[in-house]
């Protein structure tokens, strides 16, 4: 890449350079990248968000899946399925805030970059609630994703956590009777 001379680094460039390395820009935004050093401007680009608040019902034990043979010891038809009702309802709600959750993000993150290159890699790998169906899964998904987002996957084969997760969600969805 060829570098470009201080004095040729203005506005026009500090735009085009947020608008590609993120989701668009304010003119504030574009104002004060354009005021800085683009070498300031690229190293903020380029450094990932560590911190990142979750949806707020991914608490401590989320992980735990709740033993539904013993939930459903006792219950007649009719009661299973109004259990059923209402897991899946909790699903389809925590769903929903984690989609509202990962645009909030992708507006308001201070590493925009991260959060597309977290969105290519979703693409990339191509998984869906419909398959997943566990809301918790495409939680610790995406934040893999987001992770590894700005680093070379080639040299992180050694950390199979992302493939091990893919791999496991057929496992964790066919031992989770609510989630189909």
């Amino acid at each position: 890449m060829k570098k470009i001379s201080p004095d040729k680094w203005n506005r026009k460039r500090a735009a085009h350079l947020l608008v590609r390395t993120g989701f668009g820009a304010t003119p504030k935004q574009i104002d004060a990248a354009a005021a800085k050093p683009m070498e300031e401007v690229i190293d903020h680009i380029l450094t990932p968000v560590k911190s990142l608040d979750p949806p707020a019902w991914v608490v401590p034990g989320i992980e735990e899946k709740p033993n539904f043979k013993v939930l459903q010891r006792g219950l007649n038809n009719e009661e299973k399925r109004a259990m059923r009702k209402k897991f899946q309802q909790g699903y389809n709600a925590q769903q929903r805030e984690l989609n509202g959750w990962w645009v909030n993000r992708m507006i308001t993150s201070p590493c925009p970059l991260q959060e597309k290159m977290a969105l290519f890699w979703h693409g990339h790998f191509a998984t869906s609630i419909r398959k997943v169906r566990i809301p918790y899964m495409m939680y610790l998904q995406n934040q893999t994703f987001r992770e590894h987002a700005l680093g070379n996957w080639k040299e992180r084969r050694e950390h199979k956590r992302i493939f091990l997760s893919l791999r496991s969600l057929r496992s964790f969805v066919a031992a989770h009777p609510y989630a189909s």
